[in-house]
């Protein structure tokens, strides 16, 4: 693993960098988890396009991989532009381009493991900037949670005015 690859039996750690991401959960064995893209895929943007209708997405999917779900239901339900959901999608990491827009509970862990939710050796390691995140997840058909990222506090702002930071993540 000196290269930072995944080899078959690995076992990792929170915090530990994998393919260039970073990783922030584990499961029970230890050997598969989620990771974070190590920097932002924008400044800010918004979580749906400009210009699209107030509608739901029905991403009310939470928890561990749940946001693959929701990022492809943005996608299916707004098409193309450059928002949230589709900027991760479209990230590329050493090759490697399945990223997705996290679930709220996923964002919320990642903030709590490798942001400023978290204290000792892994404080801030992700280097998320001061702010608001954007997760997956709709709260009306107008507004979708955000997580401050020094706070670890959720809060839903405007989807389609509101333009804030996002954070790509993958399975492994």
């Amino acid at each position: 693993m000196a290269n930072g690859t995944a080899a078959a039996g690995a076992k990792y750690k929170i915090g530990e960098q994998l393919d260039g991401g970073i990783i922030f959960y584990l499961d029970k064995s230890g050997e598969h988890g989620l990771m974070a893209a190590p920097v932002d895929p924008v400044e800010r943007t918004a979580w749906c396009p400009n210009k699209s209708p107030n509608v739901l997405a029905m991403t009310v999917r939470d928890g561990i991989g749940m946001g693959r779900y929701n990022t492809e239901k943005i996608i299916d339900k707004y098409g193309s532009g450059d928002y949230a959901a589709i900027l991760c999608a479209r990230y590329q990491l050493n090759g490697i381009g399945d990223w997705y827009l996290p679930s709220l509970y996923e964002l919320e862990l990642m903030i709590k493991t490798i942001g400023n939710g978290t204290s000792g050796p892994n404080r801030n390691i992700g280097k998320f900037s001061e702010g608001y995140y954007w997760s997956s997840n709709e709260e009306s058909d107008s507004e979708a949670f955000v997580v401050i990222s020094n706070n670890g506090a959720r809060m839903d702002l405007m989807k389609r005015s509101a333009e804030e930071r996002v954070r790509a993540i993958r399975a492994f």
